[in-house]
């Protein structure tokens, strides 16, 4: 008995000695987890732009108390700040920002008035006049002091419920009375919402609720976990036809995870809700924990971004000009190494140059009754000669070179758009257009396909059917992604490229055919037929550019410095300079 008391005496010293090493070890763990979230957050630092300016005029904040209604028996303060020289009654476009006091303060972690004063000055925003509402105290009186002690109590039903209520008490209570002195635009592309934590649960609460008032809406380490059911948001994203809202969302590594949730892992479900449902949104993830740190490092350029003038790919003030007219119909456009733009009269049978200098002069005549073209990496232009159904190359001097003729079991199939790949491979489309231009037929089907001509110009392989009427293609600046327009069926396509120049991955892209494609340096794709569509790399539209003719059928990018498109659009060549940069023929190969 005496040695088994003994050797359960020892068991239980162990066990306590394990006890207080685990113990240890957990304390250990728990601090250094905390010295490394404090360090990632340390990381953060305010820039310039957080900065008072010498010479920046500096706007008004004045503080108001508000009684509440809607959220009966509770009391809150709440900021107004109006920019420098703001004419009250012209309406300002519109920031509301829960959690107020730590936005509002001007040696806090966010220092809004200050950045807003800068970047108001430096005409990188508009005049904002912005709104500091601070969550509900259930008293009679306000604590001497705002700040998060006492905590306000009515701070989590406010914030954290997924209901039309916080929404409410803005536009029925607050927003009306801050119109009394100063006037605020009623249009919500141009009124923006955000918060921190719970606050930025309520922001995108708000939004998503009444994207008729807010529809921006930045969050700072936003609290899309259970606490009172805001865990379903990226469920509802995914299933609810999507909203438009533009969303900035920051989170860090370091933020919480406890019972009602891990914070990292909800906001890259947001992310990755919104992503999905090709939101106009951006998420900034960092090494942060949970506080305003980061999101006051980057709040210069979070406000930016939400404010920035839509996607927009034209130039400031620019429009479509038409450069030259009086032809057949225009078509396959397309740009040589020193920004020349090519493109055929197809009917008349030429195909025309408009140099840099903006001089119209015949390339090539006859010219096959020429449609897509395209230049290789050697600055010879590859034509889709469509009277002779085959694939010309033509050098410099107008000298041609057959590349490809009766590839199909057919003799009728020709093709009719191109792209040449980093590599030198060349994808073709073949819509079989006979007979009359729009009949087709099952019996007479034989194209409807796209080809691929291998580098070498050896082998020529098809690489992807089922289509109804495969026209504009065209691919990544990397060489890894062809997009393929089916113009019968009114999609576009997307495929991945494979080393050998096989196509994999088949997806849909966007619910619109086009005639012609191009694509720019960040990846947008353009798409024409009624005016230019364009889509980002996700297949979201991001601008629709109007253009005076009934019908566009390519497009290019062109000029010396490659910022130029050019449309080609029945008996016009049309121009408009734009923001953004097209990609140079001729690239090198990319390693995959």
């Amino acid at each position: 008995m005496s040695s088994m008391s003994f050797v359960r005496g020892g068991s239980a010293a162990r066990r306590a000695s394990s006890a207080v090493v685990i113990v240890v070890v957990q304390a250990f763990a728990a601090w250094l987890g905390a010295a490394l979230a404090r360090a990632g957050d340390d990381a953060y630092e305010l820039g310039s732009e957080s900065m008072r300016r010498e010479g920046v005029p500096r706007g008004t904040v004045t503080e108001h108390v508000w009684k509440s209604e809607i959220f009966a028996g509770t009391i809150r303060r709440y900021w107004v700040y109006e920019p420098a020289g703001h004419d009250r009654t012209r309406a300002a476009d519109l920031l509301v920002l829960q959690d107020g006091h730590a936005y509002v303060s001007e040696d806090g972690q966010f220092r809004v008035p200050v950045v807003l004063d800068n970047l108001v000055h430096a005409g990188d925003l508009p005049p904002i006049v912005a709104v500091f509402i601070d969550p509900g105290h259930r008293s009679e009186e306000l604590p001497e002091k705002p700040g998060w002690q006492p905590q306000p109590r009515n701070r989590s039903f406010e914030y954290d419920t997924p209901s039309d209520q916080y929404a409410r008490f803005l536009l029925e209570e607050i927003l009306p009375e801050v119109a009394k002195t100063c006037a605020i635009t009623v249009d919500p592309d141009r009124r923006a919402i955000g918060g921190i934590s719970s606050g930025g649960i309520c922001a995108f609460t708000v939004a998503w609720e009444r994207p008729d008032a807010f529809r921006r809406v930045l969050s700072h380490v936003g609290s899309f976990t259970n606490i009172r059911g805001g865990h379903v948001y990226p469920a509802l994203i995914r299933k609810t036809p999507p909203k438009p809202l533009r969303v900035f969302l920051q989170d860090g590594s370091g933020d919480l995870d406890n019972a009602h949730g891990s914070w990292p892992l909800a906001n890259q479900q947001m992310a990755a809700a919104l992503r999905f449902t090709k939101y106009d949104h951006r998420f900034v993830y960092g090494e942060g924990e949970h506080s305003g740190k980061h999101g006051g490092a980057i709040l210069p350029d979070s406000l930016r971004w939400l404010w920035r003038a839509g996607d927009a790919i034209a130039a400031r003030g620019a429009k479509p000009e038409k450069l030259a007219g009086g032809f057949g119909f225009t078509e396959g456009p397309a740009v040589d190494a020193a920004g020349n733009v090519y493109f055929t009269d197809q009917p008349n049978d030429r195909i025309l140059r408009w140099s840099t200098a903006g001089e119209l002069s015949t390339f090539l005549e006859p010219s096959g009754r020429a449609n897509g073209l395209f230049f290789d990496r050697h600055g010879n232009l590859l034509a889709c000669a469509d009277e002779k159904n085959e694939l010309w190359s033509i050098d410099p001097s107008g000298a041609k070179t057959v590349l490809v003729e009766r590839y199909a079991e057919k003799r009728l199939n020709g093709p009719n758009d191109l792209w040449i790949a980093p590599d030198g491979g060349v994808y073709f489309t073949d819509p079989f257009y006979r007979r009359e231009y729009w009949e087709h037929t099952e019996r007479e089907q034989d194209g409807e396909h796209v080809y691929w001509l291998s580098p070498d110009r050896r082998e020529v392989r098809r690489v992807a059917e089922g289509f109804v009427r495969p026209n504009g293609i065209v691919g990544t600046p990397d060489g890894r992604v062809l997009y393929v327009a089916d113009l019968g069926a009114k999609k576009t396509w997307q495929f991945r490229i494979r080393p050998d120049g096989s196509l994999t991955s088949r997806k849909p892209f966007c619910e619109l055919g086009s005639d012609g494609m191009t694509i720019d340096d960040a990846g947008n794709v353009y798409l024409t037929g009624k005016g230019v569509t364009v889509f980002d790399a996700t297949g979201r539209q991001i601008d629709a550019i109007a253009v005076e003719a009934a019908w566009t059928a390519n497009v290019c990018f062109g000029g010396a410095d490659l910022r130029t498109l050019f449309i080609t659009a029945q008996e016009g060549l049309w121009a408009l300079p734009t923001r953004v940069r097209g990609v140079r023929p001729g690239a090198p190969r990319v390693t995959r």
